[in-house]
């Protein structure tokens, strides 16, 4: 299995790429053997869609489906909400979905097949039963930092991703999110130079050329 397309998340007023499956759970829930049958346009989706999700008010939406599925009939057609989740009105609150969403942020520093690979930072957001809990921020180093994010959006650097976790000293207070830098050890920290020559590319830079490569094959 190559590198997978991630789904999207809109949330905190931007589009990020949503490295985890909240719709699959329904499936194997509710679906059980009559999971719509979707047919991939590539190796790097082999889930066969692209999910569009929200968090609003607390709580995870799904706003639409992106691919192509085969009908009964056996022809093929665009996915849509009304033919995958019938018995719901978009957008769908995700009730069925308890677990923890993977947004990844950043420079992709390591490459691994599935949602895998490595980035400078990891927004996760617990949910239980379709509803927020908690969210945190995981900076990729040789010792990872970690911060629990408040609904404002204020971070809070702990000493672990776990409820009531000491609050520690942030080493990079006054800088916004997208300032934080993550790297795997000191040889590969990337440098001013790497980042200029595209060594080191972000998420959505990285995972758009790979839509581009597989719409040209």
């Amino acid at each position: 299995m190559t590198v997978q397309h991630p789904e999207i998340l809109r949330h905190r007023g931007r589009d990020n790429a949503l490295c985890s499956t909240p719709l699959w759970p329904y499936f194997v829930k509710s679906m059980k053997w009559r999971k719509p049958k979707f047919a991939y346009w590539s190796t790097a989706c082999v889930r066969g869609y692209v999910g569009t999700w929200a968090i609003e008010d607390d709580r995870l939406w799904l706003l639409g489906l992106d691919g192509v599925m085969a009908r009964f009939d056996g022809s093929f057609g665009e996915v849509t909400l009304a033919e995958v989740l019938p018995r719901f009105r978009p957008p769908v609150l995700a009730r069925w979905f308890t677990g923890e969403l993977r947004c990844v942020e950043g420079a992709m520093l390591s490459i691994m097949w599935g949602f895998g690979s490595t980035f400078e930072r990891d927004r996760l957001i617990r949910v239980e039963r379709g509803v927020v809990q908690s969210e945190w921020l995981a900076v990729t180093r040789p010792t990872p930092l970690f911060y629990r994010i408040e609904k404002s959006g204020a971070r809070r650097c702990v000493a672990a991703i776990e409820a009531g976790a000491a609050e520690q000293l942030d080493p990079h207070a006054g800088l916004q999110d997208d300032e934080l830098r993550g790297y795997l050890n000191a040889q590969e920290m990337p440098s001013p130079e790497a980042r200029e020559l595209g060594y080191f590319i972000p998420a959505a830079t990285t995972f758009a050329r790979q839509r581009e490569v597989d719409d040209a094959a």
